[in-house]
């Protein structure tokens, strides 16, 4: 019992608070029922040997007053009156008790002569084992002390015996044994488990089913938290919760609410100002590469001016991809556009990586392409491929590999990219799409990206329907991969 208890409590505490809730409800109900049955279990068989008991005592002074005389009696007087008193009562069974008068040196007197007479034969069929047990049994009832005892016998069961000494003229001429079968105490409790399995089985069952609506409706304001906690996470930070129920989860709703209305309102102006600077980044980063370019052509430039000029132009290059790389991520919070049209990937591929690959000193492998198409933004795949491409060139060395490979399955299509460089560590994997996170922090900004790039193919994918991650490359550098739904596999 205790491992069963032990391992439902293991395994609510696996659980919700709804389940450890009704579990809890369970074992309390099943608690208080078995400290009842136990209560009421034991006083019944009390009460009920208590009353027999007083009946024996009783019934013993009867005998007693009947058998024995002022006089002192002779043991064979003594038995005589005590079988006459006998015969007039019903042979010892289940039902009747068995009376016993021993008086030295004579026959014992009782209702039940063929376990305490005379040894006769053994009956047809009687085992030498079964004569002995019963031999036994005559033995302990005879020899039973004073006072109350409990012998047990083969086909009475238990029997509470009370043995007296009987006294006549003042000494004592015999003892007396009253036994009264115990099946009345052991129906009863017998009755008592019965009914407390049923009725127990039945609070039980309904202490299940009050503990399921008690903690679902305990928990619901919880469980309406999480969805619109999930709700939030995916993006939808107009989700709010309705401030109904009691005080507890009125003033939870109404704070939940409250927070949200603070975040959406937060992303909001982050949105818009994000949106609002790169558009209005564009226009002096236009003028500044005019003006760059106009003082690098000018006759009386010296050397020094244009290399000033070509320094300050790819700076502003780099300040230009920056801008467009948040004008995307502001229309990722948007929903980001995009408009997808069948793509042949065979075609595909080669060309987005011949883009990515111009001026890098890196060797590229591209691996097997599978025929077919994918229903994609083409130009948004293409920055995809030289988003991951360009993080793959920024952590590999001079001359160093890269592969790209594809692979179709269940009208998905796969596309990871290897390098050989450090890798990423195992606890950095899940944090390297976030916006301006680099893996490497030694890295400085003026040797490195934006940190956008992985955070905006991470929106472009999921746009799309797909879903991004990190993991270990074979070679032993980072593979980054992507996977795509709308694959419709083509004949080669």
């Amino acid at each position: 019992m205790l491992t069963v208890l032990r391992r439902a409590a293991a395994l609510a505490r696996k659980t919700g608070i709804r389940a450890r809730l009704t579990v809890a409800i369970a074992l309390i109900t099943l608690a208080a029922l078995g400290a009842t049955f136990v209560a009421v279990y034991r006083g019944t068989g009390s009460d009920l040997r208590q009353q027999i008991d007083r009946d024996l005592g009783e019934d013993a002074g009867a005998l007693i007053q009947r058998v024995a005389g002022a006089r002192p009696l002779a043991p064979a007087a003594v038995v005589r009156r005590a079988q006459r008193y006998i015969n007039s009562q019903p042979q010892f069974g289940p039902s009747f008790e068995l009376i016993v008068v021993q008086a030295p040196g004579v026959r014992a007197a009782t209702n039940d002569p063929e376990l305490l007479g005379p040894a006769p034969k053994p009956e047809p069929g009687e085992t030498g084992g079964e004569r002995r047990a019963e031999l036994a049994e005559g033995r302990a009832i005879r020899s039973a002390p004073d006072g109350y005892s409990t012998v047990k016998l083969r086909d009475a069961g238990e029997v509470r015996l009370l043995t007296r000494q009987l006294i006549g003229g003042g000494r004592e001429v015999g003892r007396v044994t009253i036994g009264q079968p115990l099946t009345s105490v052991h129906s009863a409790q017998a009755g008592v488990s019965r009914t407390f399995l049923l009725a127990g089985s039945l609070a039980l069952v309904a202490a299940l089913a009050a503990g399921v609506a008690v903690a679902s409706r305990t928990t619901k304001p919880l469980r309406r938290m999480a969805q619109a906690a999930e709700a939030v996470d995916s993006g939808e930070l107009s989700t709010r919760m309705n401030p109904h129920g009691s005080a507890e989860a009125r003033q939870l709703a109404e704070s939940f609410n409250h927070m949200l209305d603070r975040l959406e309102d937060a992303f909001s102006r982050q949105r818009a100002f994000v949106s609002d600077a790169s558009h209005e980044l564009r226009t002096p980063l236009t003028a500044i590469r005019g003006q760059i370019e106009v003082l690098a052509r000018a006759p009386d430039a010296s050397d020094e001016t244009t290399a000033t000029a070509e320094v300050v132009t790819r700076q502003v290059e780099r300040m230009e991809r920056l801008v467009e790389d948040m004008l995307v991520l502001a229309q990722a919070d948007e929903r980001i556009a995009h408009d997808p049209k069948p793509v042949e990937v065979k075609s595909f591929l080669p060309e987005a990586l011949a883009t990515s690959f111009l001026g890098v000193d890196r060797k590229l492998e591209l691996g097997p392409v599978p025929n077919g198409t994918l229903v994609a933004d083409s130009d948004r795949l293409t920055q995809v491929i030289g988003n991951l491409v360009g993080n793959a060139i920024e952590h590999t060395t001079s001359g160093g590999s890269i592969r790209v490979a594809a692979a179709a399955a269940d009208g998905r299509l796969r596309i990871t990219v290897d390098d050989d460089g450090p890798g990423i560590p195992l606890t950095q994997r899940d944090r390297v799409f976030g916006r301006f996170y680099r893996a490497d922090p030694s890295r400085s900004r003026s040797s490195g990206g934006s940190g956008l790039g992985l955070a905006i193919a991470k929106a472009i994918v999921e746009a799309h329907g797909g879903r991004i991650w990190v993991d270990a490359a074979p070679r032993g550098g980072a593979r980054v991969a992507f996977e795509l739904p709308g694959f419709q596999p083509s004949a080669p």
